[in-house]
């Protein structure tokens, strides 16, 4: 075991004694409700109105209200959720950073994935109010990027020749991410808007949709008048 895990083990026993200590006096001052550890560094404890630090130079004690004992739990509830997922999601093929929602900050997103924590847990749910963007990130040692399918597809939109189309689909395949595989799946979709739209908004997303709409405008019959 390290030396960082047995300082984290000593200082988690030292703060839970505390508790203990506490806990069977403060009742006898007043204060009723439980003193617990209310971080995941074990460097405070809650107590009633009270905020206990465990400092260096040793204890520091103040008073606190509600509201911002509220805050800081909901901050390192997203603090350790943001932490858990940018470690776990590019196992799964995501690559897109989590991050606390700087406006409201009482959330985590992940593109336009909101989770919020609740009492029984997380809520999870798609925001109809943020637009969904291309997740660009790419795997370590990925041999494509993004701008490698737009040449591809730029070259593909008005090329007859199968292989244009499969060297697409190869280098999608290639990068693999979620959005990747997302992305192969609309731009297979013959007999329907989806390729099209796929190329646009990847054209977009990557400040080049100028270039992909005049390789669609030059690719289209002008009838004769």
């Amino acid at each position: 075991m390290s030396t960082i895990e047995n300082d984290f083990l000593a200082r988690m026993a030292q703060m839970q004694a505390a508790c203990d200590l506490l806990n069977q006096v403060l009742p006898h001052v007043g204060i009723v409700a439980a003193a617990v550890i209310a971080d995941s560094g074990a460097t405070w404890i809650d107590a009633g109105p009270l905020r206990i630090k465990l400092l260096p130079e040793g204890w520091k004690v103040a008073r606190v209200d509600n509201e911002e004992r509220a805050a800081d739990r909901l901050l390192e509830r997203l603090v350790e959720g943001s932490l858990l997922l940018n470690e776990l999601l590019p196992f799964v093929g995501v690559h897109r950073k989590v991050q606390p929602d700087v406006v409201e900050g009482t959330s985590l997103l992940i593109g336009s994935v909101r989770a919020t924590p609740v009492t029984s847990g997380w809520k999870v749910a798609v925001d109809p109010s943020i637009p969904e963007p291309i997740d660009l990130t790419l795997p370590d040692d990925c041999g494509f990027d993004w701008n490698d399918v737009l040449d591809g597809c730029i070259d593909a939109r008005n090329n007859w020749r199968p292989s244009a189309y499969l060297h697409v689909i190869h280098i999608a395949v290639g990068i693999g991410t979620r959005a990747a595989l997302d992305f192969i799946s609309n731009y297979s979709d013959d007999g329907s808007p989806a390729p099209d739209i796929a190329v646009q908004m990847l054209a977009e997303a990557l400040g080049r949709l100028e270039e992909w709409e005049a390789t669609v405008a030059a690719g289209q019959f002008t009838p004769a008048a």
